[in-house]
């Protein structure tokens, strides 16, 4: 059965941009990039304790929309991370450009927690929880 969270997949428009945002303004270390030149894609990944950030650039628009994959257009609703202070996070992630979104940070269903404006972290929702 299921074990653990391997990786959460991101389709983004621009992979240097991404992964330079999240390397700034979350400190996610891209440390593997693989370019699958017959899929049409380039991945990056970041490891997160035991589990990884895939970032996924495809090369070439709709190419071959026959691909479930590609044909995915629901979009992950936030990812969350743990931190052990929440306030230090915030203060760390703001001094990186990050915006706390309004009403944040707040008790969420297993502590407190914050979402930061996806205006600010290439269009994905993310979560900081401290529990």
């Amino acid at each position: 059965m299921l074990k653990k969270v391997r990786h959460i997949g991101i389709v983004v428009d621009d992979l240097n941009k991404a992964v330079a945002r999240f390397n700034k303004t979350l400190g996610l270390n891209f440390t593997e990039f693989i370019e699958r030149k017959e899929v049409g894609v380039n991945i990056a990944f970041a490891p997160v304790g035991e589990m990884f950030v895939e970032l996924l650039h495809y090369t070439e628009a709709n190419q071959n929309r026959s691909s479930i994959v590609r044909k995915q257009e629901g979009a992950i609703n936030h990812i969350c991370f743990e931190v052990d202070d929440l306030e230090e996070a915030i203060k760390y992630f703001r001094e990186r450009g990050l915006r706390v979104a309004e009403g944040y940070p707040r008790v969420g269903g297993h502590g407190k927690v914050a979402f930061f404006e996806p205006s600010t972290t290439e269009g994905v929702l993310i979560e900081i929880c401290q529990v």
